[in-house]
């Protein structure tokens, strides 16, 4: 395995807050959390302003080919359909507490912390129930194709299998504080704060201890196909292959908080809250392109 990562300053040779990160092929979406959000469009990296000319709370981000859907902390959620940015307004016109958002070809979903959750099937938005008739703690979400996955902090993991929402229980039939979810295809990564990270193979769910056997904060984490990224908060970034984890230091051998995390085929994103963001290649790959060599 040869990993190789390098700083990006999008925002300036400066520390920030890193809070959300995503990355769909050459492309890639950063937001600081009381900054500004970033696009890199293959080429350069340019600041791009779907909530105006002012410093926002960027808590979720995600792109999909040309699409991305982008959220505020105690603002409004935000979409580009490959050519303009608009205002969604699932929840009405308010500004809500958008925790996470993911979306994946012309299908989104998003949810609000202590509110609802809503998804959208390429033409309009519904909310979604998965965990009954109330508002909930939607901490993570995440779509692939048909497929969806939701988690409640301080509740339960739920599963979208392209016709209705099941709850699943990787780590047993209990309220957990769950924060890490990300979906590709039939396969699915799950975090919990001071608790466990797990892994849905396709049929069955594995606890996986990349930092050993001990419970740490995991805070970010991402699934592509048979690879993964995962971050703990004040502490380490871990990478999945496809056959084994390896400890990631691309910020020195020091512990990081680590809130933001993609993967998409060989080619990574992380950003550390109150520090750098970085992008990286699994270079021992067979088909990894030129792409981050020109950084």
């Amino acid at each position: 395995m040869s990993i190789t990562w390098s700083e990006q300053q999008p925002a300036g040779n400066a520390d920030k807050n890193w809070r959300s990160a995503s990355i769909s092929g050459d492309k890639m979406m950063a937001g600081v959390y009381g900054g500004r959000l970033y696009y890199y469009d293959g080429s350069s990296w340019s600041e791009t302003q779907p909530a105006g000319n002012a410093d926002k709370n960027w808590r979720s981000v995600s792109i999909s080919g040309d699409k991305i859907i982008a959220g505020v902390y105690g603002g409004r959620l935000y979409y580009y359909n490959g050519s303009s940015w608009s205002e969604q307004q699932p929840a009405g016109n308010a500004d809500k507490n958008w925790q996470s958002a993911s979306i994946s070809g012309d299908k989104m979903i998003a949810s609000i912390n202590y509110g609802r959750l809503y998804y959208y099937n390429g033409s309009s938005w519904s909310e979604q129930q998965p965990a009954g008739d109330a508002d909930k703690n939607w901490r993570s979400v995440s779509i692939s194709g048909d497929k969806m996955m939701a988690e409640v902090y301080g509740g339960r993991l739920y599963y979208y299998d392209g016709s209705s929402w099941s709850e699943t229980q990787p780590a047993g039939d209990a309220d957990k504080a769950w924060y890490v979810a990300s979906i590709s295809g039939d396969k699915m990564i799950a975090g919990v704060i001071n608790g466990r990270l797990y892994y849905y193979n396709g049929s069955s769910w594995s606890e996986q201890q990349p930092a050993g056997n001990a419970d740490k904060n995991w805070y970010a984490g991402f699934i592509s196909g048979d690879k993964m990224i995962a971050g703990v908060q004040n502490g380490r970034l871990y990478y999945y292959d496809g056959s084994s984890w390896s400890e990631q230091q691309l910020a020195g051998d020091a512990d990081k908080n680590w809130y933001a995390a993609s993967i998409s085929g060989d080619k990574m994103i992380a950003g550390a809250y109150g520090g750098r963001l970085y992008s990286g290649s699994d270079t021992s790959a067979s088909n990894t392109s030129a792409f981050f060599q020109l950084f």
